[in-house]
């Protein structure tokens, strides 16, 4: 008599591209009573559309001898998947409204010489007025040219900046702030650069806004300073008298005011600033006939920003900065 079977398991995915797999088995045999004369018995995986690919196991049995063979085929071409579109620009609109995006900092190149009483400010960020305030979004790299935004494609440009800032309907000179962004997020990449490259590198993602400008009132108060001695418990008569301006500020650096919890960091700190800061790498773009100088008008950059500048301007590379001398 002959015998045999199929079955299968299906996985089917539609999006973002139709694709199927589908583990097989099928087998026959010629059997005499209970006896199997001859059989074929075949295990695998078939997979597609487009690049269609077909692995497995067969087995052929007969009488007492045994043939197995292993397969792989594969042919065709895996479609590239359409990605979808999203409009960048209003994204990162809307997230730089979001008051979550925006920080205030206390004044950084002084004490804040007075303390301020707690305001609910509701959903407003409340920033000390000759403080900083920091805005920052994850949404898209500024100042480079993207290739994606995930698994999307932009469709309103390729580049996106912050070009000013107005506060209190005044224009500022923004500072730029940097965040780590994850480079093959934003770029397509060759395998080479994934592996030689740095999975994540600092771009600009915000601005900050401060001022050291302040203004006097023209009303101010003025006043001669007197000091009285009292003897106690002795009944010596007080002695009055004017303390000098030059005295008065003497004085202050040993009394109350110097011992306020607002004048601990004055201490603390020593008398000549002795800051050591650490630059991060910079990168410009060099000519290739004068690779020790860097190109007029580019300024030192990321890695990404020169190498997106050099592949733009026939006859450069990008360069350590360090290597030419050129500063940020």
């Amino acid at each position: 008599r002959v015998e045999a079977y199929l079955g299968f398991d299906a996985l089917f995915v539609f999006e973002p591209v139709f694709h199927f797999e589908i583990d097989f088995r099928v087998g026959a045999a010629i059997k005499y009573k209970s006896i199997s004369l001859a059989s074929v018995r075949v295990t695998g995986v078939l997979s597609g559309p487009g690049r269609w690919e077909v692995s497995g196991h067969a087995t052929i049995s007969l009488l007492f001898f045994d043939v197995e063979i292993d397969f792989e085929v594969g042919w065709g071409s895996a479609p590239a998947p359409a990605l979808p579109s999203v409009r960048v620009g209003s994204e990162l609109a809307a997230a730089l409204s979001k008051p979550e995006s925006w920080t205030a900092q206390l004044p950084a190149g002084g004490a804040a010489m007075v303390s301020l009483r707690g305001v609910d400010g509701g959903t407003d960020v409340l920033a000390h007025p000759l403080g900083e305030v920091v805005g920052i979004q994850k949404v898209v790299p500024l100042g480079i040219a993207v290739d994606r935004i995930g698994r999307a494609v932009p469709a309103d440009g390729t580049t996106f900046d912050i070009t000013g800032v107005e506060v209190a309907g005044q224009s500022q000179a923004p500072a730029f702030r940097d965040e780590h962004f994850a480079r093959g997020e934003y770029l397509d990449l060759t395998e080479e650069e994934k592996l030689s490259l740095p999975s994540f590198e600092r771009f600009r993602a915000g601005v900050a806004v401060s001022t050291t400008d302040y203004e006097v009132p023209a009303a101010q108060v003025a006043f001669e300073p007197e000091w009285e001695t009292v003897f106690l418990p002795e009944p010596a008569p007080p002695m009055r008298g004017t303390v000098a301006a030059a005295r008065l500020v003497e004085q202050a650096r040993f009394g109350a005011v110097a011992h306020s919890e607002l004048r601990k960091p004055d201490r603390l700190a020593p008398g000549i600033d002795a800051l050591v800061t650490m630059a991060a790498p910079a990168f410009t773009v060099v000519a290739e006939a004068d690779p020790a100088t860097p190109v007029a008008g580019e300024t030192v950059t990321t890695f990404t920003e020169a190498a997106q500048r050099a592949n733009a301007s026939a006859g450069t590379l990008v360069a350590d900065a360090a290597e030419v001398g050129a500063r940020p």
